[in-house]
């Protein structure tokens, strides 16, 4: 766990006594950065997940539903491979893909999350 300075301490306490302004807490943003540093990763240490993240699993059982994206994406890639075009992407047609991915995933992944 990361230590907590008595600065930062300071700090807290004027902020809890309706201190708001950067100059009145430390003058400066980088100060406050800082102040809030160690804060913010105790607070991140002590966050315990209880189950993995859902959605790379939702995702992959989603990927049945955008073959078509992802055969047009692969057709554009190929088309490019095999061209002299300079600076050609397919960048849209990834978009398209992933598009359709989340489109599958969101419906099942909010309802897991209720």
């Amino acid at each position: 766990m990361v230590p907590v300075h008595s600065k930062f301490l300071q700090g807290l306490l004027r902020v809890q006594r309706g201190v708001n302004t950067l100059s009145e807490i430390g003058g400066f943003n980088w100060e406050l950065a800082i102040l809030l540093a160690p804060l913010v990763a105790a607070a991140a240490s002590m966050v315990e997940y209880t189950e993995e993240d859902p959605k790379p699993q939702l995702e992959d059982a989603c990927k049945v539903e955008c073959l078509k994206e992802w055969h047009q994406y692969q057709e554009c890639a190929k088309r490019i491979e095999n061209s002299d075009h300079d600076g050609a992407h397919c960048t849209g047609w990834a978009f398209d893909y992933w598009k359709c991915i989340d489109k599958c995933v969101a419906p099942k992944l909010f309802q897991r999350l209720k």
